[in-house]
């Protein structure tokens, strides 16, 4: 056992990478970040909460390597933090006025989703290279992204295309192309929901309904391995 939280505040969302582990947890008012070493037994000093004297809630938390990256909303204002496990601190942030959500980490890029055009359902995915300094905006197309994820030079994302269609996409940073994962069959019946992508070297998982045409339950769902090999 890790931690432990109230009833009202058990949603925990955490992140592992190799042999640490990150996670949220609700404390006096507050969202704060811990991180877990599972090399170390739990003891007062681990888990050890990272933004502990940082003023503010912290949330959605995320690992790769010795940088975390997480939600922050502090003096007014929502942003994305990065801290580097060995130096202890922060490193990086974005101020981000346009609600950002689910950042992730994977080597040296950033991901996120938010609603800059201040549109209903209208997120869009960015990019931040924590070498370069610059964020890129990798979809426009008025349509709703989320959940963006990353594994080498490929990205994948939720994008929600109707109330009655949701695809998985595949983004590759080498050569700046963009595919459906799995496009839809002409005889496809609707709905069609493809959620909550992931992505690792060469096989992205996602959940999937289609099976729930061919069921006396519509709302069943299974989980698909898509290879890209």
């Amino acid at each position: 056992l890790i931690a432990t939280a109230p009833y009202l505040y058990h949603n925990f969302s955490s992140a592992v990478d190799r042999d640490k582990v990150v996670f949220h947890l609700y404390e006096s008012g507050y969202f704060h970040i811990w991180l877990f070493d599972t090399t170390q037994n739990v003891s007062a000093e681990n888990p050890k909460k990272i933004t502990g004297s940082i003023l503010g809630s912290h949330s959605n938390p995320d690992i790769s390597g010795n940088r975390i990256v997480y939600r922050s909303y502090r003096n007014g204002t929502e942003g994305i933090y990065v801290y580097d496990i060995k130096r202890e601190m922060e490193v990086d942030s974005l101020v981000r006025p346009f609600d950002p959500k689910q950042p992730v980490i994977d080597e040296n890029i950033v991901l996120w989703h938010e609603n800059r055009n201040q549109e209903s359902n209208n997120d869009d995915v960015f990019m931040y290279d924590l070498d370069s300094k610059t964020v890129t905006r990798l979809t426009d197309n008025g349509v709703q992204q989320n959940f963006p994820k990353k594994s080498n030079d490929r990205i994948v994302w939720q994008e929600d295309i109707s109330n009655l269609v949701e695809d998985v996409m595949l983004y590759n940073l080498r050569s700046n192309s963009l595919q459906k994962v799995q496009p839809l069959a002409a005889n496809s019946l609707l709905p069609i929901l493809r959620t909550q992508p992931d992505i690792d070297e060469d096989h992205i998982v996602y959940a999937d309904n289609r099976i729930s045409h061919d069921t006396t339950n519509p709302y069943e769902w299974q989980l698909f391995d898509f290879s890209l090999q």
